[in-house]
């Protein structure tokens, strides 16, 4: 794991049995629930706990998992780490991404890579309740000089709340994740050539995702100039090549630059784009575009 500025990234936890560095068995289940202990041995190293301080969960789920045992994973997401949230920690939950592998190391079913919130202050053990406590999330001081065109807000905003998921942590860190499913992908498209993108239906995509980026940075007080990390999981099903896509959000941006002066690198924020099987907020993986976004004011 490396701390950096008061934001932990953990490397990626497989269900492995520390003494014998094996994994587990049981599946993709009992993998889950192991890495999931493994990475609390991990935060408490750093007096932190992924109860209460995780910002994001990126999981990785092995391409050779059934629709099944996918399912089963979210599940078992859901029951042993995210229902124990409401009474370990304040604030909002952390931002879940699936990714779909085609292998994962040691022929894993399943890796998990939390990152975490670890203030420089300390950490607050326990408050009168005995719950572990964050501090309580409030607007930073740095304004945000983030635009969002009109024309686009009044063509794409009525979406936002059925595609995008934030977790703001103490004013300073914002993590984000932008689905664009199928049926976002026809609202957007309105056509069957939202399957098979061409190059006008992927622009038109990759400038709903630059819409919804800059409308959480803006709704939540962060810039453009805060963004740390920024990338667009596709889908190689779809037979799109990458610098047809890259070209996509290059333009998308350079036309949202136009309207916001705190765009930098010639219009466009410095991106990562990342061919993968399946992507998505949700086990089944089938977005057409997953954009993942983490700002820090520190």
């Amino acid at each position: 794991a490396t701390l950096y500025g008061e934001i932990l990234y953990m490397a990626g936890q497989l269900g492995l049995d520390p003494p014998t560095m094996k994994l587990c068995l049981g599946g993709a289940t009992a993998q889950l629930d192991l890495a999931l202990r493994n990475s609390e041995a991990v935060a408490n190293a750093f007096k932190s706990s992924i109860f209460s301080s995780a910002i994001h969960f990126l999981v990785y789920c092995s391409a050779h998992l059934t629709s099944t045992e996918k399912e089963a994973v979210e599940q078992k997401l859901q029951n042993s780490y995210i229902a124990h949230l409401d009474s370990a920690r304040s604030g909002s939950y952390p931002t879940i991404l699936y990714v779909l592998a085609p292998d994962l190391p040691k022929g894993a079913c399943v890796e998990i890579k939390p990152t975490l919130y670890v203030p420089t202050d300390g950490y607050n053990d326990n408050d009168d309740d005995g719950d572990i406590t964050r501090e309580p999330e409030a607007g930073g001081s740095k304004p945000s000089s983030s635009k969002v065109p009109s024309e686009w807000s009044a063509q794409y905003s009525g979406l936002h709340d059925s595609c995008c998921l934030a977790n703001t942590v103490a004013g300073k860190i914002c993590s984000a994740v932008v689905s664009v499913t199928n049926d976002i992908a026809s609202k957007i498209c309105p056509s069957t050539e939202h399957l098979h993108p061409s190059k006008e239906h992927l622009k038109a995509i990759a400038r709903f995702c630059a819409f919804q980026l800059a409308k959480t940075l803006t709704d939540n007080s962060f810039t453009w100039d805060d963004v740390t990390m920024l990338r667009f999981y596709y889908s190689v099903e779809r037979a799109v090549a990458a610098d047809v896509v890259s070209r996509a959000f290059s333009e998308a941006f350079a036309e949202l630059g136009a309207a916001d002066g705190s765009l930098r690198i010639d219009g466009a924020p410095v991106f990562n784009l990342i061919p993968v099987s399946g992507s998505g907020r949700s086990a089944s993986m089938d977005d057409v575009v997953t954009c993942e976004l983490l700002a820090s004011k520190a």
